[in-house]
């Protein structure tokens, strides 16, 4: 990760922390995440099968109560999102050879969701549901993989890329094992469940539905990802 791009980070979650001390009996919300992240792009050349990619997510929220049983919360959170492609096809002159086709694609996002909580019950298990949306800023990212032409287990050909993501016009003449994506502002809906335990720590799934069309070129390519979170929601000041 570029430095610029930490420097970012820390400097919204800076941002977000000295807000959040300000506010006397709010919380402050580290999190920590596991992350499938997928498209739904459909390729067509070469045609082969779009598969979810894991990675993680990191970041720091606050929150705010307006109403006994309801709670805002906006976060500063690092995403790694993407997909994986697999294409292992027949060729129409020779059934005897094989192309195959494999890549990644890894893209971070800073993404700040901005969502309302809702709570149920009164015990030491509060289970709440999330809605709300997010803006996500594109932090560049990597795009590596292999292709091969094969004879049974030889191959007649075989090339590994390896590059960066980038936004904005393609410069072919550059290096053409960069990828170039139309935006990079990504906006989406949140939904989810979680479950609040002792008032210490929270379990949540998040669901995000990317509507940005973030790669003009590949057709339809929004993003889709499913978050599992950890929390520790941590009081300050007084109560109310």
């Amino acid at each position: 990760m570029k430095q610029c791009t930490l420097n970012r980070i820390i400097f919204l979650l800076t941002l977000l922390s000295l807000v959040a001390f300000q506010s006397a009996g709010q919380q402050i919300i580290p999190r920590i995440g596991y992350v499938i992240s997928t498209t739904t792009n459909k390729p067509t050349s070469p045609t082969g099968d779009i598969n979810p990619r894991q990675s993680f997510s990191f970041g720091l929220g606050f929150a705010w109560k307006f109403k006994s049983t309801y709670k805002f919360q906006i976060e500063a959170d690092y995403v790694s999102k993407g997909h994986q492609f697999y294409s292992n096809k027949v060729t129409d002159y020779n059934p005897d050879i094989r192309v195959i086709y494999e890549s990644n694609y890894k893209h971070n996002y800073l993404v700040v969701p901005l969502v309302v909580n809702k709570y149920f019950g009164a015990g030491k298990l509060k289970p709440y549901l999330i809605g709300g949306g997010y803006i996500g800023f594109g932090l560049g990212g990597r795009f590596y993989g292999e292709s091969g032409i094969y004879r049974g287990t030889f191959a007649d050909s075989y090339q590994q890329y390896d590059g960066s993501i980038y936004y904005g016009p393609d410069p072919a003449s550059i290096n053409q094992n960069n990828r170039y994506y139309s935006h990079r502002i990504d906006l989406g809906f949140k939904l989810g469940i979680g479950l609040l335990i002792f008032d210490k720590v929270a379990l949540d799934v998040q669901y995000d539905i990317g509507q940005v069309n973030v790669d003009e070129g590949q057709g339809d390519y929004k993003n889709r990802s499913l978050q599992f979170g950890l929390t520790v929601p941590l009081q300050l000041g007084t109560k109310h």
